[in-house]
């Protein structure tokens, strides 16, 4: 895609698109960036290589044809209403905060605006993202698909009901944190027992891909799967790590319902 792409925020999921696009030899005319945060925005320009990436101002930033919202929740709407005045004519915005709705966006930027929210997956550094999206009702045909094109590179994205967005937040969104302390823990564990780090990215990934199918496949029940394995080393702890999903995620869940 040859077009102008924008952040405001350089952070984190800014950093996780452009390294995906950038493995996967897109091209942009220009990328351009706004952060009051100085050392996010030389973080991302260096991921972006020499002239890649352009630290501007937010008006400029804002004149961008597809722009990302890459910010916190909590600052959304000072930078929405900032925005406002400076979008260009057809610039398509793309909020990745969860929250917000799209009706909540519009009365912040303008009712007209080309809009829509997408929840980002880590997996988009390395083109295997699951990256939910929706379309508010002023974008075109032709800007929903130019969106769809833009994203495709960076692994799947499936369009969802707008209520479900918080849901894929803590789901696809935060769920790998539930998991990567886990599989670093077995992955030194395996390396010390002899595993080559090959051998290990190859076990993990099969048996993680098998342990799936087999909760959705299998047509056994819950307890039917668990108890498939007879030896479980961490018996002893499964019930405290049950009590902290239930607890934690429903917490977690309250902080983000739609506003």
């Amino acid at each position: 895609m040859a077009g102008t792409i924008g952040f405001v925020g350089a952070g984190r999921i800014a950093r996780i698109l452009m390294a995906g696009w950038m493995r996967a030899g897109e091209k942009f005319a220009e990328v351009r960036v706004f952060d009051p945060d100085a050392e996010a925005i030389e973080r991302l320009v260096k991921l972006g290589g020499e002239g890649g990436i352009k630290a501007m101002t937010l008006p400029e930033v804002g004149k961008a044809s597809v722009l990302f919202l890459a910010v916190h929740p909590p600052v959304l709407e000072k930078v929405c209403r900032e925005l406002a005045a400076h979008l260009g004519a057809e610039t398509m915005v793309i909020s990745l905060a969860p929250k917000f709705t799209l009706a909540r966006l519009r009365e912040w930027l303008g009712g007209d605006v080309p809009l829509a929210r997408m929840i980002p997956n880590a997996g988009s550094y390395v083109g295997k993202g699951f990256n939910p999206v929706c379309f508010g009702p002023t974008l075109s045909e032709q800007q929903r698909e130019a969106i769809l094109a833009l994203l495709r590179p960076l692994g799947m994205t499936p369009i969802v009901d707008e209520a479900l967005l918080e849901a894929y937040a803590i789901s696809a969104g935060m769920g790998p944190t539930y998991f990567w302390p886990q599989l670093y823990e077995l992955r030194s564990f395996l390396q010390e027992a002899g595993m080559s780090d090959d051998d290990v990215r190859i076990a993990l990934n099969e048996m993680l891909q098998g342990t799936i199918s087999v909760m959705f496949e299998s047509g056994l029940s819950e307890k039917e799967v668990m108890d498939l394995i007879p030896v479980k080393p961490l018996a002893d702890i499964e019930a405290s790590l049950r009590e902290a999903y239930r607890s934690k995620l429903r917490e977690f869940m309250g902080k983000l319902r739609p506003q």
